[in-house]
């Protein structure tokens, strides 16, 4: 299944499509999701990506993490920890 998931960060993320009765933050992500990332106020960090067959995803200052499974307020929080220890963001 192929929907794309969008994450703005350090703020909230949200679903670009979703199950109707899913909700963005408690939504898991799947293989093939694609997922667009956003990090308020680094541009240059934007990016998306596709989670791979065997469920990871890889994004700078993070590498490469298991996202299949985790909610999208599991996984922007992940990136998140991984850019306030990297100082990226506060």
């Amino acid at each position: 299944m192929n929907r794309p998931i969008r994450l703005v960060l350090p703020l909230f993320l949200s679903t670009l499509l979703a199950a109707p009765t899913a909700t963005a933050a408690g939504r898991r992500v799947a293989p093939s999701d694609v997922i667009q990332i956003h990090i308020l106020n680094h541009p240059e960090l934007g990016t998306q990506v596709r989670v791979a067959p065997d469920g990871t995803i890889s994004f700078p200052y993070v590498g490469r993490f298991r996202a299949a499974g985790l909610t999208e307020d599991e996984v922007a929080a992940r990136i998140r920890a991984a850019l306030a220890r990297a100082g990226i963001i506060k």
